[in-house]
């Protein structure tokens, strides 16, 4: 598999369920992500990945310049968004939450 349909087969390994979370997520905390979330639907809606066809739907869009990029930054916030989905389903996941909350703490005296 080529590196760049890594992107395209989590989005395609999402459950409807954190899709729907995915865009409420980004949402809510009021970044300017449209184009992220643009970018999450045209792959979304690809059952091959064809990244000319995305560059095509978003000619003119800031986010066309710089595809990598993008595609980085979306994999970012949907493996963010993940976290956020399952947080406390993971008895280690709690653990870890824990120790981060002491370290955080510690560093405050």
């Amino acid at each position: 598999m080529k590196k760049r349909e890594y992107l395209h087969q989590l989005i395609h390994s999402l459950t409807a369920s954190e899709k729907r979370y995915f865009g409420i997520h980004i949402r809510q905390h009021g970044k300017d992500d449209s184009e992220y979330v643009a970018l999450f639907r045209l792959i979304d809606k690809q059952k091959e990945y064809d990244e000319e066809a995305i560059k095509k739907a978003l000619k003119g869009k800031g986010i066309a310049r710089h595809l990598t990029e993008a595609k980085y930054h979306l994999q970012y916030l949907i493996m963010r968004t993940l976290r956020a989905y399952h947080e406390g389903m993971s008895a280690t996941v709690e653990l870890l939450e824990m120790l981060h909350d002491v370290e955080i703490l510690y560093t405050k005296g």
